[in-house]
């Protein structure tokens, strides 16, 4: 792909369109010929219209905002507690010793187990949800900057042991640039977990705005065409976010031969 790239390097990245923009074609062009009500109301025109209405009605934007809302502050949460908790377990071994199996023991449990023992920590409501999403995030987060601070290579600890850096400098200009490749693939699928793990707390814990209830709305009434715009809206979504974060990593790695 570099090779094309330097070759026409104004050609836009057009890699995964294609695919999607057929998915596309085909559902407009047949997508009017399904037999069934149910079916018809899948057609593009039908999801668009739906999507028109619940724009009109301000429906829409409620439950997308609460989805966001949620994963933001989950996220947040999660994300940080489990940066700090890998990086400490990362710098510290008897700290690895003593809490590393426990944290490879809890990563085997799918995060949806554990619903029914948030749900009476925490009840059914917001703050059970904002618990699955921070859970979600946090192991990702941990594992990655676990294993990224932890496989530096002793090259670097003796360089920087003899030329007597510092905490901060040590930190600054050897174990962050060498654990940032990895602490970035750990935010972004922490990042996919959350958004993952937001709509799954909204179908399974307590009724509430989102793009969760969305789909159970749909679900309830046979509305096909909301159900499909939900299903959109859930995957668009979570692309922008993949692309957000990878923009993110050829900035911050742009150092590195494979981003520049």
């Amino acid at each position: 792909m570099n090779k094309h790239k330097a070759r026409f390097p104004h050609l836009p990245d057009l890699r995964g369109t294609v695919p999607l923009a057929l998915i596309f074609f085909v559902w407009a062009l047949k997508g009017h010929e399904a037999s069934g009500p149910l079916f018809q109301d899948a057609s593009i025109g039908a999801v668009f219209d739906t999507g028109l209405d619940l724009v009109k009605s301000g429906a829409l934007w409620e439950n997308y905002r609460a989805s966001l809302l949620r994963v933001v502050l989950g996220f947040a949460i999660g994300g940080s507690i489990g940066t700090a908790i890998g990086l400490l377990l990362g710098v510290s071994f008897w700290m690895d010793r003593l809490f590393g199996p426990l944290l490879t023991a809890l990563r085997q449990i799918p995060i949806f187990g554990l619903v029914p023992l948030l749900g009476l920590w925490f009840g059914m409501g917001e703050s059970a949800k904002l618990a699955l999403v921070a859970l979600a995030a946090f192991f990702p987060m941990a594992l990655n900057t676990y294993e990224s601070v932890r496989n530096l290579p002793t090259a670097y600890r003796e360089v920087a042991a003899l030329y007597r850096f510092k905490l901060l400098y040590r930190l600054r200009f050897v174990l962050v640039p060498y654990a940032l490749p990895g602490v970035l693939t750990g935010l972004k699928l922490a990042l996919s977990f959350a958004w993952i793990s937001v709509i799954g707390a909204e179908l399974f814990l307590s009724a509430a705005p989102g793009l969760g209830n969305l789909l159970e709305a749909g679900r309830e009434q046979f509305r096909i065409d909301m159900i499909v715009l939900g299903i959109l809206l859930v995957g668009g979504t979570g692309w922008a976010m993949n692309a957000a974060v990878t923009a993110l990593e050829r900035h911050l790695l742009r150092w590195r031969p494979a981003f520049s």
